[in-house]
């Protein structure tokens, strides 16, 4: 019932959105060292970025590791006719001062119709990603950096095939209207979330243990907001609903959760 009442009040049948999967990258040439002063300045570890891949996919990239030089790189990639989509998180391996590459795991989420995972390797010289392991799976090699004006926006709206799978895998509405494509494996919570008025779109990251799901979000440069936190969320009804467990970091805009498939 709550479910149901849910759906009517925010108007979930006027939504919709497309699909996605990722692929990866190749070793770049030997200059693409950055000591952790040239990190601010340097395309792969500024704050955000818009790439297009060799895969076709468009990827919105965002880190925080300007200052410390141990926190994260993240991104959500996509296809334009949303046949898959993935995100990425990823800690900078250094070499002393130098930012060596990139290490971390990649899932595909219910964007699109794929659902591989695996590690990935990337590195950057001059604005430029490129995939350094070769046997991850991944299917892309090279990303290009590009203006936001000059890409093609990946849209954001409901598949209408059912996408439900594993755990809490599958495509959520909240309560701000959001869409959410999350993906659970083992006790792996992922997601890519956001709003088809190109508002708040974010990667969250993180664990469920029983009735629970906590981690970290980023926002990525698909939406206009520049915001990271951590959120707690309890789950309800069958895995069909989740809701805020207590405001972090003075909380986040959606409160209440709803499985659509």
């Amino acid at each position: 019932m709550e479910r149901r009442e849910f759906l009517k009040k925010v108007g979930a049948a006027g939504l919709a959105m497309p699909l996605l999967s990722v692929a990866g990258l190749v070793r770049p040439p030997s200059t693409l060292a950055h000591t952790r002063q040239d990190v601010v300045s340097a395309a792969f570890t500024g704050p955000k970025s818009i790439l297009h891949c060799d895969d076709g996919g468009y990827y919105y990239c965002t880190n925080d590791i300007v200052e410390g030089g141990s926190k994260y790189v993240v991104w959500f990639g996509g296809s334009i006719e949303g046949t898959w989509g993935n995100i990425f998180v990823g800690r900078p391996v250094w070499n002393g001062q130098i930012l060596d590459y990139i290490s971390g795991k990649y899932w595909d989420v219910p964007y699109g119709v794929t659902m591989g995972n695996g590690k990935l390797e990337v590195t950057e010289s001059r604005g430029n990603f490129y995939r350094r392991s070769e046997e991850d799976g991944f299917g892309g090699k090279t990303w290009t950096k590009v203006d936001r004006e000059n890409h093609r926006h990946l849209p954001a709206t409901i598949p209408t095939e059912l996408r439900r799978g594993e755990g809490l895998t599958g495509i959520w509405i909240t309560d701000t209207k959001a869409i959410y494509y999350i993906r659970q494996l083992g006790s792996d919570v992922v997601w890519f979330a956001a709003r088809p008025d190109h508002g708040p779109a974010n990667v969250f990251w993180g664990n469920r243990d029983g009735l629970s799901v906590w981690g970290q979000y980023m926002d990525v440069p698909w939406g206009q907001t520049e915001v990271t936190g951590f959120l707690s969320l309890e789950v309800l009804e069958g895995d069909d609903v989740m809701v805020q467990k207590r405001p972090v970091n003075g909380g986040y805009a959606s409160t209440r959760f709803i499985r659509l498939s």
